[in-house]
């Protein structure tokens, strides 16, 4: 299979692992999310980690505030702890910021805060 390929089948095996989520936390997804060379793949393994691991609020989904594609930003914004002061910080930002997309300033000003 080519290499370009194998990113495709990684998206697929997150969305599985997700709906699996009760069995979670899934060494293989925090895996993938760190090894992923596909942003826009990313956002799988991302919704998966946020359905399958209870610390993705307070960990993974601060780091993805930073993403480069502005629907996992989006995504972390409505999901991220809010307590945590680094994620605080970014959400204002987000919110301010003209130049993000609409989605990513809404949901960093109302997104479903934990917290």
């Amino acid at each position: 299979m080519r290499r370009d390929r194998r990113v495709y089948v990684v998206c697929s095996l997150a969305e599985a692992l997700g709906r699996c989520a009760p069995h979670g936390p899934f060494d293989e997804l925090s895996r993938a999310y760190e090894e992923i060379p596909y942003s826009y793949g990313r956002r799988y393994v991302v919704a998966a980690l946020a359905a399958a691991d209870p610390t993705f609020a307070g960990d993974v989904a601060v780091e993805c505030l930073w993403d480069c594609e502005r629907e996992t930003r989006a995504f972390a914004a409505e999901r991220v702890d809010r307590r945590v002061r680094l994620a605080a910080q970014r959400l204002e930002e987000l919110s301010s910021d003209a130049s993000q997309a609409e989605s990513v300033r809404r949901a960093a000003t109302s997104g479903a805060a934990h917290g």
